[in-house]
């Protein structure tokens, strides 16, 4: 794993790529490298969430803030 693939673990908060909000880990497979969430201060619930689509809100640095930021617009324009 390098230095900047992030592998979460239960309990850590997250922000998920196209969606609003903070959300909690609650499951993790680490075979699927998918995870299940839930909304803060809500019950809303996703399952078979993809690492590559996470971003950890645990002790993020600028430089993990600017990575994480040119990472959406890269798959942004990609898609466009």
């Amino acid at each position: 794993m390098n230095r900047h693939e992030y592998a979460p673990e239960v309990g850590d908060k997250v922000a998920v790529l196209e969606h609003d909000g903070t959300f909690l880990v609650t499951a993790v497979d680490r075979e699927a490298k998918s995870v299940s969430l839930r909304l803060l201060l809500s019950e809303d619930r996703l399952e078979h969430i993809p690492w590559s689509v996470l971003v950890s809100l645990q002790k993020m640095t600028l430089e993990d803030v600017e990575q994480a930021a040119a990472r959406i617009v890269r798959e942004a324009t990609r898609d466009s």
